[in-house]
Formats: structure tokens, sequence, C-alpha cells
């Protein structure tokens, strides 16, 4: 599924320059025109995720709210996001001889170098 003008969409292997811009001229590409998704309430009610959805839980709080003499209900909305967006566009991974991955980024945010945003990112 193509997401975004300018994205990759294939890759062509040659011999020279003039040989892959030729093989290249070749390609025909048909696209459907999908509805856009432009807000979060779009996005959830798509099932649209930019990658899998994760739930953090300590404890039994469904079961203690649920006992709770006092409860609030409503919605709580942030203007901050993530720039997962631009992330991609600066990272890339090497596998190494060992079976390991070499990750070269550029990122805004050290923090995302880490183990668990790297490996689902690499499908390991």
């Amino acid at each position: 599924m193509v997401q975004y003008a300018g994205q990759a969409i294939f890759l062509v292997v040659a011999d020279s320059h003039d040989a892959a811009r030729r093989a290249a001229r070749k390609a025909r590409l048909d696209y459907e025109a999908l509805p856009a998704i432009l807000g979060i309430r779009e996005a959830i009610a798509a099932g649209s995720w930019v990658s899998p959805t994760r739930t953090i839980l300590r404890g039994e709080p469904l079961e203690r709210l649920a006992s709770s003499p006092h409860r609030l209900q409503g919605t709580l909305e942030l203007g901050g996001q993530d720039h997962f967006y631009l992330e991609g566009q600066v990272a890339f991974a090497l596998p190494q001889e060992d079976g390991g991955m070499l990750v070269v980024a550029r990122l805004s945010i050290p923090p995302r170098c880490s183990t668990s945003w790297r490996a689902p990112s690499a499908g390991v």
C-alpha cells in the first residue's frame, strides 16, 4: 500500500544506471484511491495503526475502578505528538554476521535508540 507521495514502491537492480532507468520506465502501477484518514478518531474507527498497540498494565485497574465509590468519565485530548514519521527516514539497520543488527540512526530523541523501539521495527 502506498502511504505517502515519494514512497519507494519497487527496486530495480541493473548492471548500469542507464539499464536501471530503462527498466524503471517499464513499471506499470495501478492505484486504488482510498479515503484519507486525517484524525485520531478516524484512525481508531478504521483500525489503522502506525505500529501495533501496546498496553501497560499493573494490578487490576478495571476491577478497582468498578468497585470505586467515586468515578469520573470523559475524554482527554493532548496536543502533543510523537515524531515517529520522521524517524523511519533517518535510520537503517544492517544485519551482522553474528545474527545481530547494527542500527545507524540520526534521531532527535536519544531514548528512541532503546531496544524496545528497534526490535519491533526490525521484525525481531
